[in-house]
């Protein structure tokens, strides 16, 4: 184009901008600049629709200054929502109460940086001031409430602004709906949440979503596929996402059948399964002892994840593969994969349960050298424990929990005292630890256990059961030859002394547990000197190319030294050169002068004289 004006030049940024390619928007702009085109206020929103990183906000926060563009409130809404979304909340303050005229958007755009970072107290405030400066809350403006106190958990402030939703008379959308379930079960407020879910009219596949994976992580796994099954019934197709938390729902209660349903269903559909998806099949599988499936399904997985790595060697530990797991947790490391604490305390709990001590001594190394990180000095984790105590006592009191983690934080550090006030708090308040429970779905029936039960229907044939295994176990390590102290005795023949009381069931004591390796056949020792074999090649072949590379890099520093200093001497003879060059020049210059003087000298003699200029 022969003249551009503004209108091409906005046209070309924002095609840049809408197709997130920041880089050459800032160079056409720039472009722009340097042609001494000004920006009009459509060019500064264009350009700050693809803005994500504060500098640029930064940036262009002076470019509206420069121009002239205070005025503009659009402009500053636009920079407020940018500064809450790179987490400048300060910055967007400082702005927002700098503006002489604000607008719903920018309360929204300010409540919405501060719902970023969770300061709730903070967005609290601002609807009070709202109020009184006659703006009142929209939709939006309690959707960022709402997801803020869901992120935090708040019970209270969660109830509070429930209410206020209420009163004010919202006809509550989708959106708003599907933020207050998450409110509500972030809260662990299921009353609530079914009674929000109950009331909704239009339910999508985000809504019951929603609710299956609140029950889910709430641990009401059978409530979850019961509302699965509900969703099918109302012809709403789930998601990837919604089939994600029913394999999670199915791996906690031990259901492959309904499992491998849920898998069929998948296939059937031609779902396009990602990477979350089959990493809930790998648990499910595994959660359900079906591990040859799992296995299968973790080699289709291309784009392997930390959970992926991390499902399957928990998977092959928690059902007593010590091999397998150990060779799935050496590829991967060597995969580059960061190991989770799940997985590293079931690789410990099976080593523990069979008596593999070199091997848990082999996994507890590779934890503390590779996995680890720098430890906090111990005072500042005793000041943040007193905080966490006084924050404990002003939130919800009807959670044990707490106050559990709490006196186990306490007894970790031998902090007695704290441990029996912990205790002492919990007695006033009328609180008792939850006993531990789990279920398993026997013939399509969820059949549930709890910690310390005596009244169950089927007692006398689980003690029976118990009983004959702990016979043959004991038989087979007499004849072995074996003897185990009681602390290495397996987990259900611990159960079973508890549940009878009776000695004739305990395992004779004698010698320390860390003798015999109880439970490694000579197979799994084999595999595991090869393991250690194979890791001993790696770490040396890592030793020798890191000392390659180091040599390398040296050799390298070495050539750029002396390609350096012959640089340094070309431009030293360069500069001596050039100084004998200006010598000489300055000597024929001279030259010349003196010769120039004398035929002016001989031009005056003749009669010549110079004109004026």
């Amino acid at each position: 184009m022969p003249e551009r004006n503004i209108v091409p030049w906005t046209a070309v940024i924002g095609c840049y901008s809408r197709t997130g390619d920041v880089e050459h928007a800032f160079y056409m702009y720039n472009s722009m600049l340097h042609e001494g085109i000004k920006p009009s206020s459509v060019t500064m929103l264009t350009m700050l629709s693809g803005v994500k990183e504060s500098i640029h906000v930064e940036c262009f926060h002076a470019c509206i200054v420069k121009y002239g563009f205070l005025g503009h409130i659009a402009l500053l809404n636009c920079m407020l929502n940018l500064y809450g979304k790179c987490g400048r909340v300060e910055y967007a303050r400082k702005l927002f109460e700098w503006m002489d005229e604000k607008d719903i958007v920018s309360w929204n755009s300010l409540v919405s940086g501060y719902s970023l970072v969770g300061n709730i107290e903070e967005l609290l405030r601002l609807m009070y001031r709202m109020r009184s400066e006659n703006t009142w809350p929209d939709y939006q403006t309690y959707g960022s409430l709402v997801s803020a106190i869901a992120k935090e958990g708040s019970v209270e402030f969660g109830k509070v602004v429930h209410g206020q939703i209420v009163i004010a008379g919202f006809e509550l959308d989708v959106h708003l709906e599907t933020s207050l379930i998450f409110m509500h079960l972030k809260c662990r407020n299921m009353d609530y949440t079914f009674k929000i879910f109950e009331r909704a009219k239009d339910k999508d596949v985000v809504l019951w979503t929603a609710i299956i994976s609140g029950l889910v992580q709430n641990e009401r796994a059978d409530g979850a596929l019961e509302v699965f099954q509900s969703m099918l019934c109302s012809r709403i197709e789930p998601s990837t996402a919604t089939i994600a938390s029913v394999l999670a729902a199915c791996a906690q209660l031990g259901s492959l059948k309904v499992g491998t349903s849920i898998h069929g269903y998948m296939l059937r559909q031609r779902m396009a399964i990602d990477t979350p998806a089959q990493n809930s099949l790998v648990t499910m599988y595994s959660k359900c002892g079906y591990l040859k499936q799992a296995l299968v399904v973790f080699d289709t997985i291309k784009n392997r994840d930390v959970v992926s790595w991390n499902a399957i060697v928990a998977g092959n530990a928690q059902n007593g593969h010590l091999s397998m797991a150990l060779h799935l947790f050496n590829q991967m490391r060597i995969a580059h994969q960061r190991p989770d604490s799940i997985t590293v305390v079931s690789l410990l709990q099976i080593c523990a349960s069979i008596g593999a001590y070199q091997q848990g001594k082999w996994i507890h190394n590779i934890v503390v050298r590779s996995y680890l990180e720098p430890c906090v000095k111990i005072e500042a984790l005793v000041e943040l424990r007193d905080v966490v105590a006084e924050e404990i006592s002003e939130l919800d009191h009807g959670d044990a929990g707490r106050y559990v983690q709490l006196a186990h934080s306490y007894a970790s550090m031998a902090q007695w005292e704290g441990v029996g006030k912990t205790w002492v708090q919990m007695r006033d308040l009328g609180l008792k630890k939850l006993p531990g429970w789990s279920f398993i779905d026997l013939h399509g029936v969820i059949t549930t256990f709890f910690m310390g039960q005596t009244s169950h229907p089927q007692q006398e044939d689980i003690i029976l059961v118990l009983k004959n295994l702990s016979e043959e176990i004991s038989e087979r390590e007499l004849s072995k030859g074996i003897s185990v102290k009681s602390e290495c005795k397996p987990e259900f023949q611990k159960v079973l002394q508890l549940l009878t009381a009776d000695s004739s069931f305990s395992c004779s004591v004698n010698n320390d547990c860390m003798e015999h390796d109880l439970g490694v056949s000579e197979e799994e020792e084999r595999n595991f000197t090869a393991l250690l074999t194979e890791e001993l090649k790696q770490m040396e072949g890592e030793t020798l190319e890191n000392q390659r590379r180091a040599d390398m890099a040296l050799l390298e520093a070495k050539k750029m030294v002396s390609q350096y200093q012959k640089e340094a001497d070309k431009c030293t003879s360069g500069m001596g050169t050039c100084e004998e060059a200006r010598e000489k020049a300055e000597i024929a210059l001279e030259a010349q002068r003196q010769i120039t003087a004398m035929w002016e000298l001989r031009a005056r003699h003749q009669g010549w004289k110079q004109e004026l200029v």
